[in-house]
């Protein structure tokens, strides 16, 4: 039973991502390509929120996970989440817009990051962990990697690069953070 439970949940979270990847790409893609035609920034603030805390919302790990910490509301930790993903989806469009070091960005994150965990409780700084981690789901990443992409694809290859390269490097380590904490 448990070697066909294995390869039923591969088969079936292949055939999920292959889906997500399928929608995802092509609509992050084109409102990434989209964004910056316009050229208004309120619009690509209000709009880049939104997506990263809908997307976000629809993760099914922090829906998993929000269940897990039965201290804090479901609502809370969803939203709270949720909400950080889109204030950042929106510091990284406008680093591509602006061309805005990746470099002093990451610093400053992380350094109020670390600063804002020595006034908390321990436990909760673990929840905090966690829910960066299941951020990097099989919804979130596939939408704002082709967002970025599709906004991108309007500068240069060397952007380009740079934004999957950045992309996939925060993924890997929201992965690693999650492990450790």
């Amino acid at each position: 039973m448990f070697v066909v439970g294995v390869i039923l949940l591969i088969v079936g979270m292949g055939i999920f991502s292959l889906g997500t990847e399928m929608a995802m790409m092509p609509i992050g893609e084109g409102v990434g390509a989209q964004f910056t035609k316009g050229r208004k920034l309120w619009l690509i603030i209000a709009v880049g929120f939104f997506l990263g805390f809908v997307v976000t919302v629809a993760e099914p790990d922090l829906q998993v996970l929000a269940g897990q910490v039965p201290t804090i509301s479901n609502t809370v930790i969803i939203s709270a989440v949720a909400a950080g993903v889109g204030i950042f989806l929106v510091i990284a469009l406008l680093r591509v817009l602006f061309k805005i070091n990746l470099s002093t960005i990451l610093l400053i994150s992380y350094c109020v990051m670390f600063l804002l965990s020595a006034f908390v409780p321990s436990s909760f700084i673990a929840v905090a962990f966690d829910s960066s981690g299941v951020t990097t789901g099989p919804m979130t990443v596939p939408f704002i990697l082709a967002l970025g992409i599709g906004l991108a694809s309007l500068r240069s290859e060397k952007t380009l690069a740079m934004t999957a390269l950045a992309s996939s490097r925060c993924a890997v380590l929201a992965q690693y953070l999650r492990s450790r904490f």
